[in-house]
């Protein structure tokens, strides 16, 4: 069996460290998240800012729920 080569990239939060393979450090991805939400104001000034950018609604899929790992602290504090 072949060894997967790995191609080192900064991790898109931009904390300067270099990922393994993905786009992120294992957690930064939640930290960008989290950072952001913070920094907009909260998760529904971070849809209106997107809607405004892409001049439309996000629509929501109907009846389909959150995923199981989805923090809802985050979303709960947010709404």
């Amino acid at each position: 069996m072949k060894k997967r080569k790995f191609k080192p990239r900064l991790c898109a939060c931009r904390c300067g460290q270099l990922t393994r393979e993905g786009f992120f450090i294992e957690g930064h991805d939640a930290m960008l998240y989290t950072a952001i939400l913070n920094n907009v104001g909260g998760l529904v000034a971070l849809r209106d800012l997107v809607e405004d950018k892409l001049g439309r609604q996000i629509k929501m899929e109907a009846g389909k729920k959150p995923p199981e790992n989805a923090d809802n602290r985050t979303l709960a504090k947010n709404h």
